[in-house]
C-alpha cells in the first residue's frame, strides 16, 4: 500500500523533532515507559555541574521516543549499564536511534493500516461516523459517485472517436469526413468500458452513424430513462440533486469532446454548444414525457424530431424499435433500488442489452383496434 507525500513529510517532520527533543534532554530528568522489570529502571544518576558536559556531546539516553508516536520508530530500551561504569558517559552519536527510513515508515503504516481493517476496519467507522454526523455533506459525495456510474453507462451505448489523424487535419482541410448535415462523422469506440462499440445496437441495428450529434442524443435517451426512476425518490430535493449532477457529467464529457476530437478551443464557442445542449436536454424530457402519456404515435414524433432529426425518408420501423427500447427500460427500472441500478450500470451494460432483445417481433405485431376504423369506412363505403 502506497503512502501520500503530505504523511512522509509529516512522518519526517515528527522523527526529526523527537530526535532533537532527545539529544536536548538529560538523563536524570527521564524515564523508561516500562514498569514490569525492574532491569529497565534508569538507575538515579548523579548530576554533573552544567560546565563538565561537554559541548556537542549527547548524553546517555536510556529511553524510547515519546508515547505518541513510540509504534513508528522507536526500538526496545537497551539494558542498564553495568555496574562500576560511569552512569554519565557519554554515548557516541551512533548509538541514538535513528530516523526511521522512508520504506521502513511505508512498512510500519501499511502494517497499521492492514491490522485495522480488521473488526470493520477504521476506515469503515470513521466513514460510518462522519456519515451519521454530516449526513447532508457525505450525501452529496455519494450522490455524484452514483450519478457518475449512471452516466458512464448512458454515454458507453453509442461511444465514437475521431482518428487522430484526421483531427490535425482540421486546420489543413482534411480532417473527418462530413454527412449531409456538415457534422464531423467519426468511427465507433471500442476503448470504453461497457460499450460493444461498432457492434452497438444503435449502430447495427438502427444504422446511426458515429457522430457528436447521435451520441448525445443517445446518451440523453437514456438519461431521461433514468430520470423517470429517480422521480421516484423520496423528496425533491434529492431528485434535483441526482438530476444536476447527471447533468454536470454530460457536459464535462461533451467538452471534452468538443476540444480533444472536434478542436473547439475557444471557450466562447463551446459555451455557446453547451448552452444549446442544455436546451435540448430541457426539450428533450418535455417532450417524452408528453410521449409516455398520450401515447406512442406521440413518443415516437418526439424520438424522430430528436434522434433523426425529423428526417421524412426515415425507416419507421426503427423508430418503433427506439420506442419499445424506451417503454420496456422505464418498465424493468419500476421495482429497482437506485443503488442497485447505479451498481448494476457500472459492472456491465447487461440491462440495456436485455431491454433491446425481441423487439423486433414486438414491434411486427398489429395493435389491438388498428383496423377498426378501416373496417367502419370500408362498411360505410358499402352501404353507399
Amino acid at each position: 500500500m502506497s503512502v501520500c507525500t503530505q504523511c512522509m513529510r509529516a512522518l519526517r517532520r515528527q522523527a526529526r523533532l523527537e530526535q532533537l527533543t532527545l539529544s536536548q534532554t538529560r538523563p536524570s530528568q527521564l524515564r523508561c515507559l516500562s514498569t514490569t522489570s525492574a532491569r529497565y529502571q534508569q538507575p538515579q544518576a548523579q548530576s554533573k555541574p552544567e560546565s563538565q558536559v561537554q559541548p556537542g556531546t549527547p548524553p546517555s539516553i536510556l529511553t524510547t521516543a515519546p508515547t505518541i508516536t513510540s509504534n513508528l520508530a522507536a526500538d526496545a530500551p537497551p539494558p542498564a549499564p553495568a555496574a562500576g561504569s560511569p552512569s554519565n558517559a557519554p554515548t557516541s552519536a551512533s548509538s541514538q536511534v535513528p530516523a526511521p527510513s522512508t520504506a521502513e515508515m511505508q512498512k510500519q503504516i501499511s502494517s497499521r493500516l492492514g491490522s485495522s481493517r480488521v473488526g470493520g476496519g477504521i476506515g469503515h467507522k470513521i466513514a460510518t461516523s462522519l456519515r451519521s454526523a454530516a449526513k447532508s455533506t457525505t450525501e452529496t459525495y455519494i450522490t455524484y459517485g452514483l450519478t457518475e456510474a449512471m452516466f458512464k453507462s448512458c454515454a458507453a451505448q453509442a461511444p465514437y472517436t475521431i482518428p487522430e489523424d484526421q483531427r490535425m487535419g482540421v486546420y489543413t482541410g482534411k480532417g473527418p469526413p462530413k454527412n449531409a448535415r456538415a457534422e464531423d462523422v467519426g468511427v465507433p469506440e471500442t476503448s470504453v468500458p461497457g460499450s460493444q462499440g461498432a457492434q452497438s445496437w444503435w449502430f447495427t441495428r438502427l444504422g446511426l452513424e458515429p457522430t457528436f450529434s447521435v451520441w448525445s442524443q443517445v446518451c440523453f435517451l437514456h438519461m431521461y430513462i433514468l430520470t423517470v426512476k429517480l422521480r421516484t425518490l423520496p423528496d425533491q430535493r434529492t431528485y434535483m440533486e441526482y438530476q444536476r449532477y447527471l447533468l454536470e457529467h454530460f457536459s464535462s464529457v461533451a467538452e471534452d469532446k468538443m476540444i480533444l476530437l472536434h478542436g473547439m478551443n475557444a471557450r466562447g464557442v463551446r459555451n455557446k454548444y453547451l448552452k444549446d445542449l442544455f436546451v435540448q436536454w430541457r426539450g428533450i424530457q418535455y417532450a417524452y414525457d408528453q410521449g409516455l402519456v398520450s401515447g406512442d404515435a406521440v413518443l415516437a414524433g418526439a424520438v424522430w424530431r430528436n434522434l433523426w432529426k425529423a428526417d421524412e425518408e426515415v425507416d419507421w420501423e426503427k423508430v418503433a424499435l427506439v420506442v419499445g427500447f424506451m417503454r420496456r427500460a422505464i418498465a424493468g427500472l419500476a421495482d429497482s433500488d437506485i443503488n442497485d441500478i447505479a451498481t448494476n450500470l457500472q459492472q456491465s451494460s447487461q440491462y440495456w442489452e436485455q431491454a433491446q432483445q425481441g423487439l423486433d417481433g414486438m414491434v411486427n405485431l398489429e395493435s389491438t383496434g388498428i383496423r377498426d376504423n378501416l373496417r367502419e369506412e370500408a362498411a360505410a363505403e358499402k352501404a353507399l
